[in-house]
């Protein structure tokens, strides 16, 4: 539905006011992974959670569905449960600990 064009404005990071870049496309954030774009992005609504990460470098795309009652404060977030699985994938799909997507 989406032209190639509209894909690209997407996943290029935002330019701030001081013109710097900050890596968020329209509702993905952008990091590398393997030297390839990651996109993710995720989201929360009345007690559920949700996680979605793409890694283009290992051609993975990981989605995590929870219940807030099954992820508490002290367990895994989804982000980290996406992040395992797709490490179990793919070993090379290691997210460097300065850019994890929160």
């Amino acid at each position: 539905m989406l032209r190639p064009e509209s894909w690209s404005q997407i996943y290029t990071p935002v330019t701030l006011n001081d013109g710097s870049k900050y890596p968020y496309g329209f509702g993905w954030g952008i990091t590398q992974v393997a030297g390839e774009p990651n996109y993710s992005h995720s989201g929360s609504w009345q007690g559920f959670r949700t996680y979605i990460t793409r890694y283009l470098a290992g051609n993975t795309t990981v989605i995590v569905l929870a219940n807030m009652a099954a992820i508490d404060e002290d367990d895994d977030r989804p982000e980290d449960l996406a992040r395992a699985i797709a490490l179990a994938v793919d070993p090379a799909l290691v997210v460097p600990a300065e850019s994890k997507e929160e």
